[in-house]
């Protein structure tokens, strides 16, 4: 691997031109095998440009003659390489609910394109027509069956899109009025007339009143 000391003035600068050719370099080899031409808007290049910076942090080696991973991290990158865009089988979570999609007698292993590596965990980040997904197991196909243009096509989703929350919308017809006899306001209560002692005593009482 190439050495370089990012300490060291212009450091940065080399590490900059190393990652384009190294992009560059990933892009053009891709692109060979599957005979294809891939544009710059594809939710691939997103994937390959973060496969780019992890392979420039865990490949070259400084003048200590250590990488940029394993001077942070205390140790080296133990992942397998693997190529960028390379068509592989990943094996189903053992538990959750993707552990058996068609039941206890379907398949464990499913097709997906190789995308990179995730950082904070040791999985591979695979995609295909059902999104992205995180595995720990990964089988490699022979050689002859391992780059497809058609599987690369069904990637769409870019590591932004992953963070996404999908908010859905629904408009609904306006409800209208119910037709019906005009709202008639309910009649109060009509209260019992108060007496008090002072009452009888300044107007007097009939003869023959139960209350006296």
């Amino acid at each position: 691997p190439p050495k370089y000391d990012s300490q060291s003035n212009g450091g940065t600068e080399v590490g900059v031109q190393l990652g384009r050719g190294i992009f560059r370099t990933l892009k053009f080899c891709l692109e060979s095998r599957i005979d294809k031409f891939i544009p710059i808007n594809h939710a691939v290049i997103p994937w390959l440009l973060e496969h780019t910076c992890l392979i420039l942090n865990v490949r070259p080696m400084g003048s200590d003659g250590q990488t940029s991973w394993s001077r942070v991290r205390g140790r080296a990158f133990n992942q397998r390489l693997l190529g960028f865009g390379e068509v592989v089988f990943y094996k189903l979570p053992v538990k959750g609910p993707a552990h058996d999609p068609d039941g206890n007698m379907g398949t464990r292993w499913v097709e997906a394109v190789f995308l990179g590596y995730h950082r904070s965990s040791n999985t591979y980040i695979v995609g295909n027509a059902d999104g992205i997904k995180m595995a720990r197991s990964i089988a490699r196909r022979p050689m002859p069956e391992r780059w497809s243009a058609d599987a690369l096509v069904q990637v769409q989703a870019t590591p932004w899109s992953m963070h996404e929350s999908q908010v859905r919308v629904r408009f609904q017809d306006p409800v209208a009025p119910a037709e019906g006899p005009p709202r008639q306001e309910p009649t109060p209560a009509i209260r019992r007339m108060r007496i008090n002692k002072a009452a009888p005593e300044t107007h007097g009482c009939p003869d023959g009143c139960p209350q006296c």
